[in-house]
Order: structure tokens, then sequence, then C-alpha cells
């Protein structure tokens, strides 16, 4: 009997011993996701499952609840743990009304709320109000400017569809200013200020080098879309890639004229997502297209400086991302890639290549002094998916693998 009593104990022991180990797991897993693209968390139903409550998931699929996604107007480096938590309690007690579930996502510095009421039926506009005066405080108190995006009304376990519409809310900053709140407009109704006989003048004037008018032109459209008494977003997306396809137009023939290379379309790769999010204000946006007039016109003074901080800045803020400096050139900043290769290491001393691993490697390092992380969750963080490439190329660099620079920094 004393053996079958030692032997049940040792069984308990080992059940709670496997139920500890399942739960440091899973809250390691947790962590590691914060520094994911949260769309891609969100696309990906194991890792919304990682990341959300069983018991949220469940209220999700079970009543109406909407996403909000708020961005700051600048990265929040530096920022601990503690003063992350201290924020996301910030936004809870600002909407008393609402059951809030709160993450925080590191490297897009986006804190994503999942709200429904918490009691019964509330009045429509409470959300978008509630979050206006939290946003306005953080302003006045704390000296933080932050926007809201609020997506539709959704129900079920599908959040990526919220999440870019939540997004392109977020976007309603470029045409009413940030520290506000924006909510995603479902009517459809989008407009673009920009016809055909726009695209023609705007063609004109830049082929007869006269940039000042291209300009006014583009101004003029954007400023049509702020004058709306509600931001559309889209419809000012669709203005900006009617512009792009008119420069696009005037690369290709100032090509055939002179030989200048635009490989690919300016186009391309300009989506909400990706391009038009990444501007804090209207005037980013404006300078953006007004650089692009300038090359389209032929402008005789080059900003180099300027290029290359735009480079380094894009690496800082998409590092994880596969990326090479031709797609750079081509697709993002509209230059021969070679011309802009010897810009690049005549201001760095390295070629973008070298440059690249060495930022993630740093950041590897950075996250390694996390032991929470395995190496396959850094490898992964920094844009490696093969961990033993990862491991290969941190040795190259640091002169030691991944786990023996824990080691070391530990002591």
């Amino acid at each position: 009997e004393l053996e079958e009593m030692l032997g049940r104990i040792k069984n308990q022991h080992a059940r709670k011993r496997q139920a500890v180990e399942r739960e440091v797991e899973s809250r390691i897993e947790r962590a590691g996701m914060h520094y994911m693209d949260p769309e891609r968390v969100f696309r990906q139903e194991g890792l919304t499952k990682m990341l959300l409550a069983p018991e949220v998931l469940e209220k999700l699929r079970s009543s109406s609840w909407r996403m909000t996604v708020i961005r700051p107007q600048e990265h929040l480096q530096g920022w601990s743990r503690e003063r992350v938590g201290e924020q996301m309690e910030y936004f809870r007690s600002h909407l008393e009304q609402m059951e809030v579930w709160d993450y925080f996502f590191i490297e897009r510095d986006e804190f994503v709320l999942l709200t429904r009421p918490a009691r019964g039926r509330i009045a429509e506009d409470y959300l978008p109000q509630a979050l206006n005066r939290m946003l306005q405080a953080l302003l006045r108190d704390r000296k933080i400017c932050f926007t809201a995006g609020i997506s539709a009304e959704h129900t079920g376990t599908a959040l990526v569809g919220a999440y870019r519409e939540a997004v392109l809310a977020v976007c309603g900053r470029l045409l009413g200013g940030a520290g506000k709140s924006y909510s995603y407009d479902q009517s459809g109704s989008s407009e673009a200020f920009f016809g055909e006989r726009g695209e023609q003048l705007l063609k004109k004037a830049l082929l007869e080098n006269r940039r000042e008018d291209a300009k006014s032109l583009a101004d003029e459209a954007l400023n049509a879309h702020k004058t709306q008494k509600e931001a559309d977003v889209n419809g000012m997306f669709r203005t900006v890639m009617r512009m792009l396809g008119v420069i696009d137009q005037v690369f290709e023939e100032r090509e055939q004229q002179d030989g200048r290379e635009y490989e690919d379309t300016a186009a391309l790769l300009f989506s909400v997502r990706a391009d038009l999010y990444s501007f804090q204000t209207g005037r980013e946006l404006q300078e953006y297209l007004h650089n692009l007039m300038d090359k389209a016109a032929g402008e005789e003074k080059e900003q180099k400086g300027d290029i290359v901080d735009q480079v380094l800045a894009y690496v800082r803020d998409n590092y994880q991302y596969d990326m090479t400096l031709t797609d750079l050139a081509n697709r993002k900043f509209f230059m021969n890639s070679s011309y802009l290769s010897r810009l690049f290491k005549a201001r760095t001393g390295q070629t973008f290549s070298k440059y690249l691993i060495s930022y993630r490697m740093k950041k590897a390092a950075e996250l390694l002094l996390n032991e929470s992380f395995r190496i396959g969750d850094v490898a992964q963080y920094v844009g490696y998916n093969d961990t033993s490439y990862f491991i290969q190329t941190f040795k190259k660099y640091y002169d030691m693998t991944p786990e023996q620079y824990r080691i070391v920094e530990k002591e």
C-alpha cells in the first residue's frame, strides 16, 4: 500500500510539473508574439488562439465586438513592460462601460484593444467619444499624442478583417490630424478628387518640368479630401494611386528619352498597410509626393542625405521582413539601385546587405537577454525562418552561438 501511495504521489507531481511546464511555455509563446506583426498573428488561427485566452475567444464568438488600434505619433522607444502595462490600464479605466482585452505589439508600436459592451446596450457613439476624451487627456496631462482607429462591428474570431479596418481608420489622421479617434467607413462611397482631366494636367506639367504646377495640382486634390466632413481614407488612397500612375508614365517616358532606370512601377508596392499607414501626418504624405514629382520632372538637386536617412528608417521599422536594396530603390525610392548603393555605402561604410545583417544581429542580441525567448523565437523575430542559418550567422557576427552569448551576458 505504501508503494502504491508513493506511486500516486509521484504521478500527481509529474502531472503538476507537466502542467506548469505547459503554462510556462504558453506564456513564453504569447510574449514572443508581441514582437510579431499583428496582422500576421490575426491571420493565423493557431497564433490567434495562442494570444487570446479561451474565454475571450468564446465571448467574441457569442457577441458583437469592435477592434481599436491605437498608435503613437512617435516611437515608444525605451518603454518598460511596467509602463506599457500602466498605459493599458489607463485605456481600460477610460472605457468603463466596455469590457476590454488589450495587447501591445512592440515592433509596430501598436496597442490593440478588443471591446464589447460590459452591460447591456450602450450609446452607439460611446466608444469614439470615450476614446476622444481619453486621447485629449493623454495629450494634455502626459504630452503623448495617440491616434485611434475603430473597426466595424464584428462577431466571431476572424480578427484580421477587423484589424485591417482599424488600420485604415487610423489613416484618417492624414486628413483630420492626430490625437483623435476615427471610425471605419462602411459606406463604400469613397471618391477620388483626381479625375482624367487632373491626370492629363499633371502629366503635362511633369513632362514640361513645371514641378511647382504639378505639386499645386496634387495639393489641390489632397486638400479637397481634407475639407470633407468625414475622413474618407479610401478616396484619398485612390487619389494617391492615380497620381502615382501618372508619375509612372512620366518615369517610363523619361527612361525612353534619357536612359534613366525605373524598372518597376511607382505604385507597385504602395498600399494602405505598408505605405499610407507609415505616414504620421498629411504633410509627410504631401512631401513624399512632392519628392517623386521632383524626380519625375528632372530635379537637378539630389537630396542624398535624406534618401539614406529614409532607407535607414525603413530598415529600422521593417528589418524582420525580406528586403534588398534593389527592391527598395526600384519600388520604394524610385531611383537607380546602383546609385543608391553607392550613396548608402558612402554614408554608412557598409553595403546594404551587411548593414541589414548587423542590425538584425544587434536586435537578436537584445532579445537574447530575455531568457524566456527560445533561440528559434529570436530567429523568427529578426527575420530568419531557418534557425540553423540564424545561429550560423550570429556565430559569424559575434564569434559565439546565441546560447553561448546568453550565458556570457548572464555572467
